[in-house]
């Protein structure tokens, strides 16, 4: 994942003297070339991410009333309102299971790994902990080990899976909690997403969702990682990218962008609230419904940006109540256009 990004890294530098060179406009006088191509060569050395996302943290459950280590078990939903799943180097399966009225666990390796892995779960202050591990990891490979839940569909309580060297596949997991995401060096599957608050924290990781759904709000953290989503449905997004690729197709509500040395391909489906976005180092590409009715205010400083778009730009206060695209570009290749 890291190349990927070394990568891009070279390859934006190349493009913005091209288009520089091609005569687009730049919102900043006396732009030094030589200063911006020593400023990325300089961050292609490195290939580091200048926003590191946390590493997942496991919680103790040694000492849990209830510990077991079974491979296969069931839980009544009444003993708890939450799952932690803490996947190691595995794959980790959550199902939709239809007018059940109990979670089943199983845990599922190869025959050659009896006794080198084990699985622990434990329900301490209204939480399921799930976790597995390997006495020796050396020998662990995630496509040899899997944990799968079959969830009844009368759940509504919260998630909180966190993973590392994982893969997570999610049915279409609904929660009248929250719902938490948080991998390393992992890749997260899922269909429709949906939540009071939705939050995902990827670091060296790709994650392919359709959907993310939240009554309230949708909270990205993403560090040299990938991350596709068709569609956001929430009253807010918040969104911290850092080297990293994010794909958007389709969003509504409050959005806030941060992207650092990252490259950014978004699509709003409606503007309902205001927009904010904060470029540095980066390319994107931001698409709008034809003909938005929508203020653009714009602070740019040796970048490139163009706006193939209705927009109309003002610095004045907003005296219309029309919504406003806050956008600040520093050192990135930036287009608004139009669908």
């Amino acid at each position: 994942m890291k190349k990927a990004f070394k990568l891009f890294a070279v390859f934006f530098v190349v493009s913005f003297i091209l288009l520089t060179a091609g005569g687009l406009a730049i919102k900043k006088d006396s732009v030094n070339y030589g200063e911006i191509y020593n400023h990325f060569a300089k961050l292609v050395n490195t290939g580091q991410s200048e926003n590191i996302a946390q590493v997942p943290q496991l919680v103790d459950i040694s000492s849990a009333k209830g510990l077991t280590s079974e491979d296969s078990l069931t839980y009544q939903l009444n003993e708890f309102n939450t799952i932690e799943i803490y996947a190691n180097s595995c794959i980790a399966e959550l199902h939709e299971a239809e007018g059940s009225d109990k979670l089943s666990i199983s845990y599922d390796y190869k025959n050659e790994l009896k006794g080198n892995t084990a699985i622990h779960t434990a329900v301490k202050d209204g939480t399921l902990y799930i976790q597995n591990e390997f006495s020796d990891t050396a020998a662990a490979n995630k496509e040899d080990v899997s944990i799968i839940l079959q969830i009844p569909d009368s759940f509504k309580g919260g998630y909180s899976l966190k993973g590392e060297n994982c893969i997570y596949k999610l049915e279409s997991p609904e929660s009248a909690m929250d719902i938490d995401i948080s991998v390393i060096n992992s890749s997260v599957e899922a269909c429709d997403v949906t939540a009071e608050n939705i939050s995902v924290m990827l670091n060296d990781s790709k994650a392919d969702i359709e959907t993310l759904t939240a009554e309230e709000g949708v909270v990205m953290n993403c560090a040299s990682s990938q991350m596709t989503v068709d569609g956001i449905n929430a009253v807010y997004t918040n969104a911290n990218i850092s080297s990293a690729v994010l794909t958007v197709l389709g969003a509504n509500g409050s959005f806030n962008l941060d992207a650092d040395f990252s490259r950014i391909a978004a699509r709003f489906s409606q503007i309902s609230a205001n927009l904010q976005f904060n470029f540095s180092k980066s390319q994107a590409e931001v698409t709008f419904p034809k003909n938005t009715d929508a203020l653009l205010r714009y602070k740019g400083g040796y970048s490139v940006f163009k706006n193939n778009t209705t927009l109309e730009y003002s610095d004045e206060e907003n005296k219309n109540n029309r919504y406003f695209v806050e956008t600040n570009v520093d050192f990135s290749i930036v287009t608004f256009a139009e669908k």
